[in-house]
């Protein structure tokens, strides 16, 4: 999504990035993509965010990359600022603060500050992120069975509806 790139003043382009994967890809090196979802900026002194449709188009992006075998592995995020970064500066500047230990459906998440996102859209859309990044991982034969809890931690948030009390309930105690 170049309108997202440029906001957030990344200095990349999305053929280039794909002649990258290709690339590294051709001489044997597998190629992992960092993604975050549901960037903020500012434009013209007006806070800009990510929308749903542009989070859809990284998805089939990434997608299309795994399929044509030049990208292996994803890791899907929600953007949140880290402290001293400018995305940090700007929304503290706006009055957004995001609670602790944020998860991708937690309510100190970004989703309340998304405008026209609803909570169930985001959701589904970070779901299908984990759907993609789970599938690319067990087709390169990258999943470690022993990390099984941290494998449940991530699925949750494709779950719609009260999954951690269903698989609490379901899971033996640690």
């Amino acid at each position: 999504n170049t309108r997202v790139l440029t906001g957030i003043r990344k200095r990349m382009y999305l053929e280039k990035t794909e002649h990258a994967c290709a690339m590294l890809a051709r001489h044997g090196v597998k190629v992992w993509g960092y993604f975050l979802l549901f960037q903020f900026w500012e434009e013209e002194g007006e806070l800009r965010a990510e929308t749903a449709t542009e989070v859809r188009n990284s998805l089939r992006f990434a997608w299309r990359l795994w399929r044509s075998g030049k990208l292996h592995y994803t890791s899907w995020a929600p953007a949140l600022p880290g402290k001293g970064a400018e995305f940090d500066n700007q929304d503290r500047r706006r009055g957004i603060v995001y609670a602790p230990n944020n998860t991708s459906d937690s309510t100190g998440g970004p989703r309340p500050f998304l405008p026209a996102v609803s909570r169930l859209e985001y959701r589904l859309l970070f779901a299908q992120a984990r759907w993609l990044q789970g599938l690319m991982a067990i087709t390169a034969g990258a999943v470690e069975w022993r990390n099984w809890r941290a494998i449940v931690h991530r699925a949750l948030p494709m779950f719609p509806g009260r999954p951690k009390r269903m698989l609490a309930e379901a899971l033996p105690p640690e």
